[in-house]
């Protein structure tokens, strides 16, 4: 529900940044979680590695909203609601194993290289009418 209010289909960065505090609330009480074995095994440790896993991936979905100032196809900003024609040259977010930390950064792409290039250039081809050969 957290990430459904804040960094749901329209965003925008006040709610972006009230998500980001959330997950930071959760991920604070996760040293408190009782990881316990039972006669089923260690189903609570599962449970706990799944929440972790959630909110690794809902910072990086948030820091990555936060990153990117434009709206482009699923990813609609209220507060920037044009393209930015060079939205898709940077790379947004990168974690750090290192330290466990996530940021939003700009980095820029490689360019597509001349043979992939000249491949995707290659016109459609049509078999059966409305069926088409990617």
């Amino acid at each position: 529900d957290l990430m459904w209010r804040n960094c749901g289909v329209v965003r925008n960065e006040e709610g972006l940044r009230r998500g980001l505090d959330g997950l930071g609330e959760l991920g604070a009480s996760l040293s408190a979680v009782d990881v316990s074995p039972t006669g089923e095994g260690w189903n609570d440790l599962g449970l706990l590695l799944d929440l972790r896993s959630a909110l690794l991936t809902g910072e990086a979905t948030i820091r990555g909203a936060l990153a990117r100032t434009e709206s482009r196809g699923a990813h609609n900003r209220s507060d920037f609601p044009e393209l930015d024609p060079s939205g898709l040259e940077h790379h947004q977010v990168r974690w750090d194993p290192a330290t466990g930390s996530i940021e939003g950064l700009s980095e820029p792409v490689p360019s597509v290289s001349e043979e992939l290039s000249s491949w995707l250039a290659r016109p459609i081809v049509e078999v059966g009418g409305d069926r088409l050969l990617e």
